[in-house]
């Protein structure tokens, strides 16, 4: 059975957090390492079609996703992977899942998904905890608390995690709004930073914060 499978029938247990945040981001060796590339992406964007519709399910089946709320937290820098829910844990591996995909299609380098995984998990913990939440300040909604009065998309879609995560990303072409590869030095600039100038949050400051655990998260999603 595949990881993606085995996953879809024994799904993370419903969390106990209360109130309405759920959750719902040359010659012929050469030739066969190139078919094993292609085969690879095209796998993982499959996945990412699959979780994505998975977490929705889950979210339209009131399922949880989120327990521990890290910006509740007083010392984030130091918050391990253990101290988050099965739920936020598994949302944050999708997300890493749903990145790669979009950012191979685009064909961007390893080193390049690998920082922009990470500079994606930071600001969904800091934007929601890492649950698909329904609700936020003003009309903001989702993993990154997109606004649909700000041209992210309508609440069904900012609420998508596959819609969200490539609009961020500035890989969805349904988003006019500038993403992380519209951002001149995304590359170069600090994880803090390249975060901030796509939310353009009114704490610019809070996304750093959580470099180690969204470095950890990842370090996670990619052995599983």
């Amino acid at each position: 059975m595949s990881l993606l499978a085995e996953r879809r029938a024994h799904p993370p247990a419903e969390d106990t957090a209360t109130g309405a945040d759920a959750s719902a981001m040359a010659g012929p060796r050469a030739a066969h390492a190139a078919g094993d590339r292609v085969a690879r992406s095209r796998t993982r964007r499959r996945r990412s079609v699959l979780a994505s519709a998975l977490i929705t399910l889950l979210v339209a089946g009131g399922l949880t996703l989120g327990q521990a709320s890290p910006s509740s937290m007083r010392d984030a820098e130091t918050m391990t992977t253990s101290q988050l829910s099965a739920g936020q844990r598994y949302v944050a591996g999708e997300v890493a899942d749903i990145t790669r995909a979009e950012l191979e299609s685009a064909g961007l380098a390893s080193d390049d998904i690998a920082r922009a995984q990470k500079i994606v998990l930071m600001t969904a913990l800091q934007e929601s905890s890492l649950r698909n939440l329904n609700h936020g300040d003003a009309d903001s909604q989702g993993l990154f608390q997109q606004r649909p009065s700000m041209g992210w998309g309508d609440i069904e879609q900012v609420r998508d995690p596959q819609w969200a995560v490539a609009a961020f990303l500035g890989t969805n072409d349904a988003v006019e709004n500038p993403g992380l590869l519209d951002v001149a030095n995304w590359r170069t600039m600090s994880l803090n930073d390249a975060a901030q100038e796509v939310q353009r949050s009114n704490h610019p400051e809070q996304y750093g914060r959580w470099e180690a655990l969204a470095t950890s998260l990842l370090e996670e999603s990619e052995v599983r």
